[in-house]
C-alpha cells in the first residue's frame, strides 16, 4: 500500500512482471520528487495561499521554461509579472518555449496561471524551420491560464506557431493578451497570439 500526497515522492513508473508458474508477481516502481519551486522563484509574500511566485527577469522566464519541460505542470500554481522582462533574444540567444508540444505524445505542458500584470515580454526570438510548437509557450495544458500578457519578437517555425502561446488546449484559456511581433510558418495553425485553440 501507497499514500501519495501533495509534495512528496510521486510514483512516475510502474512495472509488473507476472510469474504465472509461482503465483506471484515483481513490482518495480520508479520515483521521482517535484522540486521546491520556492528555490527556483521568489514567492508573492502577500498570497497567504503560497502558491503565487513573481516573474521579474530574463533569469526568471528561463527557470519558468526549464522548471515546465521538465515535466512540472505548474498546475496550482500562478506566475505573476511585476515588471516588462526583455529577453535578448537572437539567433544565438533562442527562446525555448515553456512547454513543447500538445501533450498527444506526452510532452510536457503548463497546466498553472501565467499572470502577465499588463506587462511586455520583448526580444523573444525563435528561428526554427524544422520544428513545431514554438511561442513563449509551446503548450498550455487544460486548466492553465496566460493572461494580461503582451509579447514582441520574431517566431519562425514549420507550424503550430504563435507569439504568446502555440498550441492552446481545450480547457486552457489565454485572456487579454497581444502579440506586436512577427509570427511565421511554412504549414498550419500559425497565428499572432494562439496558433492552434
Amino acid at each position: 500500500t501507497f499514500t501519495v500526497t501533495d509534495n512528496a515522492p510521486y510514483v512516475s513508473l510502474a512495472e509488473l512482471d507476472p510469474d504465472p508458474a509461482a503465483e506471484t508477481a515483481k513490482l518495480t516502481l520508479s520515483f521521482a520528487v517535484a522540486p521546491d519551486i520556492s528555490e527556483e522563484f521568489e514567492p508573492d509574500e502577500s498570497d497567504t495561499s503560497k502558491t503565487t511566485y513573481l516573474i521579474s527577469a530574463k533569469e526568471d522566464m528561463e527557470a519558468l521554461a526549464e522548471y515546465v519541460n521538465s515535466r512540472n505542470t505548474g498546475e496550482g500554481l500562478t506566475f505573476k509579472m511585476t515588471n516588462d522582462i526583455d529577453l535578448e533574444g537572437s539567433e544565438q540567444n533562442q527562446w525555448t518555449p515553456i512547454g513543447n508540444n500538445r501533450g498527444i505524445t506526452g510532452g510536457p505542458q503548463f497546466h498553472g496561471t501565467f499572470d502577465g500584470g499588463g506587462y511586455e515580454i520583448s526580444g523573444l526570438y525563435i528561428n526554427s524551420p524544422d520544428s513545431s510548437f514554438r511561442g513563449l509557450f509551446g503548450c498550455v495544458g487544460e486548466g492553465g491560464e496566460v493572461r494580461g500578457l503582451g509579447v514582441s519578437g520574431s517566431v519562425m517555425c514549420r507550424g503550430d506557431a504563435g507569439g504568446v502561446v502555440a498550441w492552446n488546449r481545450v480547457g486552457a484559456a489565454v485572456i487579454d493578451c497581444y502579440n506586436t511581433g512577427l509570427v511565421t510558418g511554412a504549414g498550419s495553425y500559425v497565428g499572432g497570439v494562439v496558433g492552434a485553440n
